[in-house]
């Protein structure tokens, strides 16, 4: 840990008054305000301490972030003033004195839970406060951490031997759905899994003109076993959208959603010729929104139900 001084305490009380004063100028929710900010160019230059160097004003930042990621008015839930500056706080307190940037602090702890914590914690010395958080969320930032880190680059190793695409067939479509059909554990809810059932029924997706349709399904075969499948649908010249569905849960836990990502970013490249790679994700799907930014995807813009990424190949 690197001890706060007072360059960080300046910048724990910027982005603590950034966060506070959001209320007034940001129209969508606190927690997608706070999501944007954290993943924006604007935090990095907190994170290099650059902003202390600066002189823009509030109004500035909010629009700069709006530029970079779309004008949104997406979500109403607002937290009480004195709530967002002490996330605000704690978020580049985290930051600093662990020195990480401000999309992996983000990636930890998630603003609703710094805001439920708020009236418990907000009264102790923030590293403390930072230290119990750690521990309710069982994250431990110490060589234990960097050992489970090289074991999963070891795991992806292992996970490239065995994971490939195939063309989907009426085949190995029988043997992912007899036990998928049964499993929503990687839908949020019933009406996502019934909505995804219709897509299916309205397409032949098993016919020889997938291209026609602009559908293009691969398996996931890891050890000849179909675990999942790639869509890419409303292909063009230039761009598609991917869509990725896993077996159940097991598959993601053990990493291989996060490198089937990476096969079909190949596939979309080398066999389609694609530049640029399309996808939306429920704003309550934070699990995937994490796996996809982490794999390079970058948020555009937000519609009435989903967020919008895009990934240029």
């Amino acid at each position: 840990m690197i001890k706060i001084d007072r360059d960080g305490l300046t910048l724990c009380k910027l982005q603590g008054e950034l966060f506070e004063n959001s209320i007034k100028y940001v129209n969508q929710s606190s927690s997608i305000f706070i999501r944007r900010f954290m993943n924006s160019n604007i935090a990095r230059t907190f994170d290099s301490k650059d902003i202390l160097n600066d002189t823009k004003p509030f109004e500035m930042i909010y629009e700069i972030i709006d530029d970079e990621f779309g004008k949104s008015e997406y979500g109403s839930k607002k937290y009480g003033s004195e709530s967002l500056f002490w996330i605000g706080y704690i978020y580049r307190y985290f930051s600093y004195t662990y020195n990480l940037s401000s999309k992996q602090v983000y990636k930890m702890i998630k603003p609703d839970e710094l805001n439920e914590r708020y009236y418990v914690y907000h009264t102790f010395d923030p590293a403390f406060a930072i230290e119990r958080i750690l521990e309710e969320k069982n994250i431990l930032l110490d060589e234990e951490s960097q050992n489970k880190k090289i074991m999963n680059i070891i795991r992806n190793q292992h996970y490239e031997q065995y994971v490939k695409l195939i063309p989907m067939t009426k085949e190995l479509a029988h043997k992912f759905f007899v036990d998928f059909k049964n499993d929503i554990s990687l839908f949020d809810n019933k009406e996502d899994f019934k909505e995804y059932q219709y897509e299916k029924e309205k397409v032949d997706l098993y016919a020889d003109t997938y291209k026609e349709k602009g559908y293009i399904l691969l398996a996931i075969i890891y050890k000849d076993e179909v675990i999942g499948e790639i869509r890419f649908k409303n292909i063009t010249e230039e761009s598609a959208e991917l869509g990725i569905i896993l077996k159940n849960d097991n598959y993601k836990n053990r990493g291989l959603g996060s490198y089937s990502i990476i096969k079909a970013l190949d596939y979309a490249k080398t066999f389609l010729k694609l530049k640029k790679i399309i996808l939306s994700i429920l704003p309550s799907n934070t699990k995937s929104i994490h796996v996809f930014e982490k794999n390079g995807f970058k948020e555009t813009h937000e519609d009435g139900k989903f967020v919008w990424f895009e990934k240029i190949l």
